[in-house]
């Protein structure tokens, strides 16, 4: 939306937000277990749940709450997709293999996809089998393109400068 000049129309902090209400109420919920649980703790168990602590090294700021915003709100939704993926995959795995006795009828047991370049009418077979590697492969994708910025915006967020 912003290079269409509506930046006011983009899902952000500043624009239209998405605030993963969740995730802030367990943040939450952490920073205040242990004037709840154990009521000689002073602090929580980890800085960075929330709270106002922080702790600075050398002049900079070493260790922060971490406030929650819409970019891990999308993240945690990309995440919880592609785990329900992987568990349609395998179960869908499961119920196609050669042992299972879930699906009576077992004619083709490869599933079969045209591919284009081979031929006109020729298919390429896959065994059940490789639908937990391919499974794995596009899992790996998913959750590096998904974490690797929310984890390096972490960063830069949390190291500032005081």
């Amino acid at each position: 939306m912003s290079a269409l000049g509506r930046p006011q129309d983009m899902f952000s902090d500043t624009a239209i937000q998405l605030q993963p209400i969740f995730a802030q109420w367990v943040q939450n919920t952490h920073a205040l277990a242990p004037s709840l649980t154990a009521p000689g703790a002073t602090t929580s168990t980890s800085l960075s749940w929330g709270g106002a602590e922080l702790v600075a090294v050398g002049g900079k700021v070493a260790m922060f709450p971490i406030p929650l915003g819409t970019a891990d709100f999308l993240v945690h939704h990309i995440h919880a997709f592609t785990i329900h993926v992987t568990v349609l995959i395998l179960l869908k795995g499961v119920l196609f293999a050669r042992s299972s006795r879930l699906i009576l009828i077992k004619q083709i047991l490869v599933f079969v996809f045209l591919v284009m370049g081979l031929g006109e009418g020729e298919h390429a077979k896959y065994p059940p089998g490789d639908h937990v590697l391919l499974r794995f492969i596009l899992d790996v994708q998913c959750n590096f393109g998904s974490n690797f910025p929310f984890q390096l915006g972490k960063c830069s967020r949390t190291f500032g400068v005081l």
